[in-house]
Protein backbone atom coordinates (compact mmCIF):
# COMPACT_ATOMS: atom_id res chain seq x y z
CA UNK A 1 0.00 0.00 0.00
CA UNK A 2 1.44 3.03 -1.15
CA UNK A 3 0.03 5.53 1.79
CA UNK A 4 1.85 3.26 4.12
CA UNK A 5 5.37 3.38 3.13
CA UNK A 6 7.61 5.23 5.67
CA UNK A 7 8.55 8.91 4.84
CA UNK A 8 6.46 9.52 2.02
CA UNK A 9 3.80 12.02 2.06
CA UNK A 10 0.46 11.59 0.03
CA UNK A 11 -2.38 13.46 -0.27
CA UNK A 12 -5.69 11.73 -0.57
CA UNK A 13 -8.69 12.88 -3.06
CA UNK A 14 -12.14 11.71 -2.36
CA UNK A 15 -13.95 11.50 -4.02
CA UNK A 16 -11.67 10.80 -7.19
CA UNK A 17 -10.87 13.56 -9.42
CA UNK A 18 -9.25 13.47 -13.03
CA UNK A 19 -8.89 9.79 -12.32
CA UNK A 20 -6.59 11.12 -9.45
CA UNK A 21 -7.04 9.17 -6.07
CA UNK A 22 -4.30 10.61 -4.49
CA UNK A 23 -1.17 13.31 -5.17
CA UNK A 24 2.41 12.62 -3.43
CA UNK A 25 3.77 15.48 -2.28
CA UNK A 26 7.11 13.76 -1.10
CA UNK A 27 10.45 15.93 -0.01
CA UNK A 28 12.79 15.28 -2.89
CA UNK A 29 10.80 13.27 -5.32
CA UNK A 30 8.75 14.20 -8.04
CA UNK A 31 5.27 15.18 -7.64
CA UNK A 32 3.10 11.59 -8.37
CA UNK A 33 -0.59 11.10 -9.20
CA UNK A 34 -2.07 8.16 -7.72
CA UNK A 35 -4.62 5.71 -9.38
CA UNK A 36 -6.68 3.13 -7.19
CA UNK A 37 -7.81 0.23 -9.61
CA UNK A 38 -10.00 -2.69 -8.45
CA UNK A 39 -9.92 -5.59 -9.89
CA UNK A 40 -11.22 -9.35 -9.46
CA UNK A 41 -9.80 -12.05 -7.76
CA UNK A 42 -7.27 -13.62 -10.38
CA UNK A 43 -7.17 -11.44 -12.98
CA UNK A 44 -3.92 -9.26 -12.00
CA UNK A 45 -1.14 -10.19 -14.57
CA UNK A 46 1.95 -8.52 -13.10
CA UNK A 47 3.98 -10.40 -15.90
CA UNK A 48 3.70 -7.32 -17.76
CA UNK A 49 4.25 -4.96 -14.51
CA UNK A 50 7.11 -3.01 -15.18
CA UNK A 51 8.02 1.01 -14.88
CA UNK A 52 8.21 2.77 -18.38
CA UNK A 53 10.29 5.97 -19.53
CA UNK A 54 9.04 7.50 -22.36
CA UNK A 55 8.31 10.33 -23.98
CA UNK A 56 4.53 9.36 -25.39
CA UNK A 57 3.38 7.55 -22.18
CA UNK A 58 2.07 8.89 -18.81
CA UNK A 59 4.50 6.88 -17.51
CA UNK A 60 4.30 4.31 -14.82
CA UNK A 61 6.62 4.60 -11.60
CA UNK A 62 5.61 2.14 -9.13
CA UNK A 63 2.78 0.00 -8.68
CA UNK A 64 1.36 -1.52 -5.33
CA UNK A 65 -1.14 -4.48 -5.16
CA UNK A 66 -3.46 -5.08 -1.84
CA UNK A 67 -5.96 -7.89 -2.18
CA UNK A 68 -8.10 -7.06 -4.82
CA UNK A 69 -6.86 -3.45 -4.85
CA UNK A 70 -3.62 -1.96 -7.35
CA UNK A 71 -2.32 1.28 -6.90
CA UNK A 72 -0.43 2.84 -9.72
CA UNK A 73 1.75 5.68 -9.11
CA UNK A 74 1.84 7.92 -12.00
CA UNK A 75 3.84 10.94 -13.43
CA UNK A 76 1.61 13.96 -13.48
CA UNK A 77 -0.34 14.58 -16.80
CA UNK A 78 -2.00 16.67 -18.81
CA UNK A 79 -5.73 17.28 -20.36
CA UNK A 80 -6.92 14.77 -21.88
CA UNK A 81 -7.89 15.39 -25.26
CA UNK A 82 -11.90 14.64 -24.70
CA UNK A 83 -11.60 17.64 -22.13
CA UNK A 84 -9.59 19.60 -24.94
CA UNK A 85 -11.91 19.25 -27.48
CA UNK A 86 -14.63 20.44 -24.98
CA UNK A 87 -12.72 23.76 -24.85
CA UNK A 88 -13.95 24.51 -28.73
CA UNK A 89 -14.09 26.66 -30.24
CA UNK A 90 -11.62 28.92 -28.22
CA UNK A 91 -9.39 26.19 -29.41
CA UNK A 92 -9.85 24.32 -32.40
CA UNK A 93 -7.91 20.72 -33.91
CA UNK A 94 -6.89 21.35 -37.43
CA UNK A 95 -5.55 18.63 -39.62
CA UNK A 96 -1.83 19.87 -39.42
CA UNK A 97 -2.49 19.53 -34.91
CA UNK A 98 -4.21 16.36 -35.32
CA UNK A 99 -1.60 15.17 -37.57
CA UNK A 100 1.13 15.64 -34.57
CA UNK A 101 -1.24 14.11 -32.08
CA UNK A 102 -1.67 11.00 -33.96
CA UNK A 103 2.17 10.99 -35.21
CA UNK A 104 3.13 10.91 -30.98
CA UNK A 105 0.53 8.18 -30.18
CA UNK A 106 1.71 6.26 -33.07
CA UNK A 107 5.26 6.71 -31.43
CA UNK A 108 4.05 5.33 -27.89
CA UNK A 109 2.31 2.45 -29.38
CA UNK A 110 5.36 1.38 -31.04
CA UNK A 111 6.81 1.22 -27.83
CA UNK A 112 4.01 -0.52 -26.26
CA UNK A 113 3.57 -3.36 -28.89
CA UNK A 114 7.53 -4.03 -29.54
CA UNK A 115 9.49 -2.91 -26.26
CA UNK A 116 6.42 -3.88 -23.37
CA UNK A 117 4.86 -6.46 -25.64
CA UNK A 118 1.13 -5.76 -25.06
CA UNK A 119 -1.63 -4.31 -26.87
CA UNK A 120 -3.25 -0.97 -24.90
CA UNK A 121 -6.58 -2.03 -26.23
CA UNK A 122 -8.29 1.29 -24.72
CA UNK A 123 -6.70 4.02 -27.48
CA UNK A 124 -9.85 6.49 -27.41
CA UNK A 125 -10.10 10.44 -26.67
CA UNK A 126 -9.94 10.19 -22.90
CA UNK A 127 -6.76 8.00 -23.29
CA UNK A 128 -4.12 10.43 -25.22
CA UNK A 129 -3.21 13.59 -23.13
CA UNK A 130 -1.81 16.81 -24.09
CA UNK A 131 1.02 18.39 -21.71
CA UNK A 132 2.09 21.76 -20.71
CA UNK A 133 4.72 21.63 -22.98
CA UNK A 134 3.25 20.08 -25.51
CA UNK A 135 4.20 16.69 -25.79
CA UNK A 136 1.20 14.41 -26.16
CA UNK A 137 0.92 10.96 -23.85
CA UNK A 138 -0.67 7.74 -23.80
CA UNK A 139 -2.55 7.10 -20.55
CA UNK A 140 -3.36 4.03 -18.85
CA UNK A 141 -0.27 2.02 -19.39
CA UNK A 142 -0.39 0.43 -15.65
CA UNK A 143 -4.27 -0.59 -16.00
CA UNK A 144 -3.49 -2.29 -19.50
CA UNK A 145 -0.29 -4.08 -18.11
CA UNK A 146 -2.94 -6.23 -15.97
CA UNK A 147 -5.86 -6.92 -17.84
CA UNK A 148 -3.20 -7.90 -20.66
CA UNK A 149 -4.99 -10.84 -22.31
CA UNK A 150 -2.66 -12.74 -24.08
CA UNK A 151 -2.67 -12.99 -28.11
CA UNK A 152 -4.42 -9.16 -28.14
CA UNK A 153 -4.72 -7.39 -31.70
CA UNK A 154 -2.31 -4.96 -32.53
CA UNK A 155 -4.11 -3.92 -35.37
CA UNK A 156 -7.12 -2.91 -33.30
CA UNK A 157 -4.98 0.00 -31.61
CA UNK A 158 -3.72 1.18 -34.97
CA UNK A 159 -7.55 0.97 -36.27
CA UNK A 160 -8.48 2.98 -33.09
CA UNK A 161 -5.87 5.90 -33.86
CA UNK A 162 -7.76 6.17 -37.65
CA UNK A 163 -11.38 6.19 -35.70
CA UNK A 164 -9.66 9.28 -33.50
CA UNK A 165 -8.95 11.05 -36.71
CA UNK A 166 -12.53 10.79 -37.69
CA UNK A 167 -13.85 11.75 -34.39
CA UNK A 168 -11.84 14.82 -34.06
CA UNK A 169 -11.80 15.95 -37.54
CA UNK A 170 -15.24 14.98 -38.42
CA UNK A 171 -14.63 12.90 -40.93
CA UNK A 172 -17.85 11.17 -40.41
CA UNK A 173 -19.46 13.18 -42.80
CA UNK A 174 -18.04 14.44 -45.62
CA UNK A 175 -19.12 18.21 -46.80
CA UNK A 176 -16.70 18.54 -49.70
CA UNK A 177 -14.96 21.42 -47.86
CA UNK A 178 -12.03 19.81 -47.25
CA UNK A 179 -8.89 20.83 -49.34
CA UNK A 180 -5.59 18.79 -49.83
CA UNK A 181 -4.77 18.46 -46.55
CA UNK A 182 -8.31 16.94 -45.29
CA UNK A 183 -8.19 14.50 -48.23
CA UNK A 184 -5.04 13.36 -47.19
CA UNK A 185 -6.11 12.59 -43.37
CA UNK A 186 -8.97 11.24 -44.44
CA UNK A 187 -6.99 8.58 -46.58
CA UNK A 188 -5.00 8.17 -43.35
CA UNK A 189 -8.28 7.26 -41.04
CA UNK A 190 -8.82 4.73 -43.48
CA UNK A 191 -5.99 3.47 -44.13
CA UNK A 192 -5.01 2.71 -40.35
CA UNK A 193 -7.08 -0.56 -40.89
CA UNK A 194 -4.59 -2.25 -42.75
CA UNK A 195 -1.59 -0.04 -42.43
CA UNK A 196 1.48 -0.70 -40.17
CA UNK A 197 2.82 1.67 -37.48
CA UNK A 198 5.45 2.33 -39.42
CA UNK A 199 3.43 3.20 -42.29
CA UNK A 200 1.13 6.00 -40.44
CA UNK A 201 4.23 7.53 -39.17
CA UNK A 202 5.42 8.16 -42.10
CA UNK A 203 2.14 9.68 -43.88
CA UNK A 204 1.67 11.70 -40.44
CA UNK A 205 4.76 13.29 -41.46
CA UNK A 206 3.46 14.19 -45.19
CA UNK A 207 -0.13 15.41 -43.30
CA UNK A 208 2.88 18.19 -41.33
CA UNK A 209 3.20 16.64 -37.68
CA UNK A 210 5.59 18.85 -36.12
CA UNK A 211 7.52 17.54 -32.99
CA UNK A 212 5.43 19.08 -30.45
CA UNK A 213 1.66 20.10 -30.25
CA UNK A 214 0.79 23.68 -30.69
CA UNK A 215 -2.36 25.03 -28.96
CA UNK A 216 -4.09 27.01 -31.54
CA UNK A 217 -6.16 30.25 -30.60
CA UNK A 218 -8.87 30.65 -32.82
CA UNK A 219 -8.91 34.17 -32.04
CA UNK A 220 -5.22 34.55 -33.22
CA UNK A 221 -6.69 34.09 -36.54
CA UNK A 222 -9.18 36.10 -37.80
Amino acid sequence: HPYSVIDRFFVGIEPQWGGIDAIEFTQDRPVSYVKRFGVAEGEVRVRHLQPTSRPNLVNLRETFIEDKTTFFVYEPWGISLREFRQLQPIFRLGEVEVATICGQVLKGLLYIHEELGIVHGKIQEGSIYIMENGDVKIANIGERMIQQAEGGAKGKDIEAVGDLVKTVLGLQSDDGTRGTTGLLARDFAGAACSATIEELLNVSVHLGGAPRFVLIRVTDHP
